[in-house]
Formats: structure tokens, C-alpha cells, sequence
């Protein structure tokens, strides 16, 4: 959380949405989260290099979507998006990704007639 709330791009108008944790034993139980914000590619990318190394465990994975700005607050409330939700907003989604925990497995869905030039700069 700290990194989340102490990126330079965070401001009080930044959408997010954080699900319960708690750690009910003494003993490590490996506690999961669920921090779901927007963001770019950088803040991304920030937020897995953490103390200089990208913090990557068995409990992490990344996933990502695109989608009309009206929409943000009704997939936060959603998230994570089941089968009915994504059946839900999916003509909205116009891309996706998903990393598995270890890294092995990039899943990416592009919506059709998607633009994916690169930015002019």
C-alpha cells in the first residue's frame, strides 16, 4: 500500500479499490491482497519494482484492462470480473492482459479494429 500511495502519480482524485486482508495466525500464511487502481504503463511498472527488483511471489499476479473512462467505478465495484462480468462490460473492454502468478503465461485479448501503433511522441 505504501508504494500505491506514495507514487508520484497518485492525487486524491486516483480510483481504487482495496479488498479486506487479515492475518488471524502467528504463523506466515502467505496474507493476499487485492489492490485493483488505475494507472499507466509506468505507474505499472513502478508499482512491481519496489525496492529496486521487480517483488515477484507465488500469490502475485497482474491483470489489466482498458475501458471507457464512465465505465472505471462500475468494473472497480466488479473486480475481480467473473464470467457474468465480463460478459458484462466485455463490448466495453478494448484490452486486456493477464500474467500468471509465476510469469510463465501472458494472456492478452485485443479488442477488433484496435489501434496498436505506438504512440507519436
Amino acid at each position: 500500500m505504501d508504494t500505491f500511495f506514495g507514487d508520484p502519480s497518485w492525487d486524491y482524485n486516483t480510483r481504487f479499490y482495496i479488498r479486506e486482508m487479515r492475518q488471524t495466525s502467528k504463523e506466515d500464511t502467505g496474507v493476499c491482497g487485492l489492490l485493483t487502481a488505475e494507472g499507466d504503463a509506468e505507474f505499472v511498472e513502478r508499482m512491481l519494482r519496489y525496492n529496486d527488483g521487480i517483488r515477484w511471489a507465488a500469490n502475485l499476479s497482474v491483470d489489466g484492462i482498458q475501458i471507457p473512462d464512465a465505465l472505471v467505478a462500475d468494473v472497480l465495484d466488479k473486480w475481480p470480473l467473473d464470467h457474468a462480468a465480463i460478459a458484462a462490460f466485455g463490448a466495453h473492454i478494448r484490452l486486456a492482459f493477464k500474467l500468471s502468478a509465476n510469469l510463465v503465461v501472458l494472456h492478452v485479448y485485443c479488442a477488433r479494429g484496435l489501434d496498436l501503433s505506438p504512440p507519436q511522441r
